[in-house]
């Protein structure tokens, strides 16, 4: 039976290695990974069989290769990767999210002291995958038992998710520490996909305490699939929160564009094709910061100052760039920054490089300026969207929102007591128009 099974899985093995052209590749070679977990796993854990030592290897080596491989494949650098209908049908699977916090299970038995490289990967498993069990959550606290900040970190995460509340802790995670090694002082780096996927959750929540979030649809499908599987969506949102998550975001998301050799040294040490993606993450600080002004109101100053520099500005597609200063102009900045004026530009520059906002009202009424400069300002946002394959969306909770549709947004009416595959397929199938 087991020497069966090895076969079973170097077919499988060899299944995921093939080269396949075509669209849904990523699909396909994460099912591969799925399936090679789902046989190792059945026969590392069976009691009727009883593996060599050699076996036990080998079977622990698929597991771990499954795991691991999957992990990348989930939450790509390029988040607009995960929009297909394939893709997301598969993270909502108890295969996949078993798969996924198989790579937590095993940090806990690593003897291995904790590091940001690791809570990093494990903080985007958790927000993506939605709560631990107790029983893994409990080995996970008690591995970073002398560890107080992360253990805090990992508390927050845990003990807020699925519940609608907002929960904040007084610390935000740098990407790196400093560690001496015999005297010498190396960094320890969480990895920058993993930093920027958890700023940009960090993000929704501090949006919803507030009645409203503007994100990227990729950004508000992957916040959308880790919530409870629930036949109906009904988040209560606390309005009582620390008033300086948004700065905190602002000053990290600040550091990491202003510091270009720090950043460029981060990510040579994490990401070997660093140079192919560097303009990804540049794209992602940006529309993060974005989204930041559109939200919260802050002062585009920074912004504008960033675009301005070439090693910022020379990274990002052009038509993205032009919308942002064409629809943000300075002079009508500084005459108007409030969050829904700045929505429009955003829009049309995200719509521009396929990563399309999401504008999400839970509390507040969205339409509580003018109908016409906010309908305007919204068709601009949803444009620009559009054309970069990341529509928006427009996604009321408790107030009518139907004032703000438009041609090139998803609407979507939270209050309609709609179910989780029902929002998703309507967003899919926009984005698949």
């Amino acid at each position: 039976m087991i020497s069966v099974g090895i076969k079973v899985l170097e077919k499988l093995e060899a299944l995921y290695k093939f080269p396949v052209k075509n669209s849904d590749s990523a699909f396909f070679q994460s099912k591969s990974l799925t399936l090679i977990y789902d046989v190792a796993v059945y026969l590392v854990d069976s009691k009727c069989l009883k593996p060599r030592h050699q076996d036990t290897i080998t079977l622990q080596r698929f597991v771990t290769f499954s795991t691991e491989s999957l992990v990348s494949y989930m939450f790509p650098l390029d988040g607009r990767n995960s929009l297909r209908e394939s893709m997301i049908s598969l993270r909502r699977t108890d295969a996949l999210k078993n798969a996924l916090r198989q790579v937590v299970f095993e940090y806990t038995r690593s003897k291995n002291k904790p590091s940001f490289g690791d809570i990093g990967r494990i903080a985007m498993i958790i927000l993506g995958t939605g709560k631990l069990n107790s029983e893994l959550y409990a080995k996970l606290l008690k591995k970073l038992d002398s560890h107080s900040n992360l253990r805090a970190f990992i508390i927050f995460l845990c003990e807020t998710f699925g519940r609608g509340e907002i929960i904040y802790v007084s610390i935000m995670l740098p990407f790196r520490k400093e560690v001496k090694v015999n005297g010498r002082v190396i960094y320890d780096y969480m990895s920058p996909g993993c930093f920027l996927y958890i700023l940009e959750r960090l993000l929704i929540w501090a949006a919803l305490t507030q009645g409203y979030v503007l994100t990227t649809s990729s950004c508000f499908i992957e916040w959308l699939i880790s919530q409870d599987e629930d036949s109906r969506l009904n988040f209560i949102v606390e309005e009582d929160r620390s008033p300086s998550l948004e700065g905190i975001l602002e000053l990290t998301i600040n550091d990491c564009i202003s510091e270009k050799k720090d950043m460029i040294e981060w990510l040579e040490k994490s990401d070997k094709n660093w140079k192919k993606h560097y303009p990804l993450y540049i794209l992602r600080l940006v529309v993060l910061l974005c989204l930041l002004y559109v939200n919260f109101g802050l002062s585009l100053d920074t912004l504008f100052d960033f675009l301005g520099r070439s090693y910022v500005a020379e990274q990002l597609p052009c038509d993205f760039v032009d919308t942002l200063r064409r629809g943000w102009s300075h002079d009508s900045l500084r005459r108007d920054n409030s969050p829904i004026s700045n929505v429009s530009a955003l829009a049309a520059a995200l719509k521009k490089d396929d990563n399309d906002s999401v504008f999400a009202s839970f509390r507040q009424d969205c339409s509580c300026t003018p109908h016409n400069s906010l309908s305007s300002n919204v068709n601009a946002l949803a444009a620009a969207l559009k054309k970069v394959d990341n529509d928006l969306v427009i996604a009321s909770f408790r107030r009518d929102c139907s004032k703000l549709c438009c041609s090139d947004a998803i609407f979507i009416d939270m209050t309609a007591n709609q179910c989780k595959d029902d929002i998703l397929r309507k967003i899919v199938s926009k984005e698949a128009d």
